[in-house]
């Protein structure tokens, strides 16, 4: 992504001027309060549908959703009585973006033992608000819905983030967490730490065996994931030293997370092949290494 450094101050304002629009909206419909209106007047708008740009067009909005899109002084006219109008001037506004894979939880040193150092010097409390700073610098950058997909070691903080957000406390974009992730034993971060400090923090929920890992998803469903993630490694590289995902065990998380309106996310890990979604009927397989 390039960055002009002469636009970026405005880029900020506007990005800030809707976020401050949003937290407003969102506490509105909180309150129960009657939905608010705002038009935003702008000098171009992209049309994902035909790849052109509309000129002098505004959007409306009503509570959280847009109502209507179009020449900008038939939309002010057609506006409520008391909608609040921002006028962008010559701003140029695409549709918010998706990332369906985003980690807002992890500020993880870029050194060596910086996961370990991360999971060691850092409370849950801090995890959460580095991920509220990491929410709004996504947002800023046009990002307005995320799919996070495991939070590398800080429990449960993502879904106070996700809730946090949707209450309008904090500006971030729309989110869809997966809590604390499934590994095997042995599997996942921490590699390095000692044997002997047993009760040192791991970056997954790690499970051993069929009955711990339907209790890891039926916990973190019930804890407010929106997905389940797991790091599943098929056993395809055989110099891989990685403990095995059976299928008798991905398939009872597989049945486990299909019980309520929630999809699975498996992350593949550096093998050839990742034949493991298509037999579990899980959702899709995320990061793997020529992973299909």
């Amino acid at each position: 992504m390039i960055h002009l450094r002469s636009q970026q101050p405005r880029i900020f304002a506007i990005v800030l001027a809707l976020a401050a629009t949003s937290m407003a909206l969102a506490q509105t419909a909180s309150s129960g309060a009657p939905a608010a209106s705002v038009v935003v007047r702008v000098g171009r708008l992209l049309d994902v549908r035909s790849g052109q740009y509309l000129t002098n067009v505004a959007i409306s909005v009503a509570g959280e959703r847009i109502r209507a899109v179009g020449p900008a002084d038939d939309i002010v006219k057609a506006a409520p009585v008391g909608a609040q109008v921002i006028d962008l001037g010559a701003a140029t506004v695409l549709p918010g973006l998706i990332d369906c894979h985003t980690h807002l939880m992890a500020r993880i040193p870029d050194e060596r033992y910086g996961y370990e150092i991360n999971l060691l010097t850092k409370s849950q409390a801090y995890r959460a608000l580095e991920g509220a700073a990491n929410a709004r610098a996504t947002l800023e950058a046009g990002f307005t819905s995320v799919r996070d997909v495991e939070n590398e070691g800080s429990g449960y903080a993502d879904v106070a983030l996700r809730n946090a957000i949707r209450e309008g406390l904090v500006a971030g974009p729309r989110m869809q967490v997966a809590t604390r992730g499934i590994a095997a034993v042995g599997q996942y971060f921490p590699f390095r730490t000692s044997p002997d400090l047993a009760a040192f923090p791991t970056g997954a929920e790690m499970v051993s065996g069929v009955e711990e890992a339907r209790r890891a998803v039926r916990e973190q469903l019930g804890r407010g994931a929106d997905l389940i993630k797991i790091y599943a490694p098929t056993g395809a590289s055989r110099r891989s030293r990685s403990p095995r995902w059976k299928s008798s065990c991905r398939r009872p998380i597989a049945q486990s997370a299909r019980s309520p309106p929630t999809r699975r996310r498996p992350r593949a890990s550096a093998t050839p092949f990742w034949p493991a979604s298509t037999r579990s009927s899980t959702g899709t397989a995320q990061t793997g290494a020529r992973s299909s």
